[in-house]
């Protein structure tokens, strides 16, 4: 079921999403903006981590872009700079430090978190949506330490051109 309400990211923690790259040149970050827009954020920053944790692309702070503030629409953000992807299994990233009220993006919402992630785990280093750290204000140091990311229901669609 794809939902265009899903529940909104948690403040300050890392929320990650495994998608399988093809290949090829990237240079942006897209994710699609559920029913909630964002009001007053800050620290909004994209990714595109390996299974390793090593961040290959990030875009700078994105906090002040107006499509952040709508509903039910595309978030192109660029990545600082292009990225050659590998062929295999990546993760995308997304980060809200703060907001007054955070945004929700569109989703594959499974009701029970376990689900999603059924036979995986952080230590085989195989789930399909995972969040942590907690406590960010900014993307955290790369390697991000993969085994400690935390089983999480909030699959957000997220994708890289």
């Amino acid at each position: 079921m794809f939902a265009n309400n899903s529940a909104a990211p948690v403040a300050g923690t890392l929320l990650l999403r495994r998608m399988t790259s093809l290949g090829g040149l990237a240079s942006n970050f897209v994710m699609a903006m559920g029913g909630t827009a964002g009001v007053t954020l800050t620290g909004v920053f994209g990714c595109l981590v390996t299974a390793a944790g090593v961040i290959l692309a990030q875009t700078a702070d994105r906090s002040a872009d107006a499509v952040l503030g709508i509903t039910l629409t595309l978030w192109t953000s660029p990545f600082i700079a292009p990225v050659q992807l590998p062929a295999g299994d990546l993760y995308g990233g997304l980060l809200v430090a703060t907001a007054v009220t955070m945004p929700s993006f569109c989703a594959f919402r499974t009701a029970v978190a376990p689900a999603i992630n059924l036979g995986k785990s952080a230590a085989a280093g195989n789930l399909e949506a995972a969040s942590g750290p907690a406590g960010l204000a900014v993307l955290p140091a790369s390697p991000i330490n993969m085994a400690a990311l935390l089983n999480t229901a909030a699959t957000a669609w997220m994708a890289v051109t």
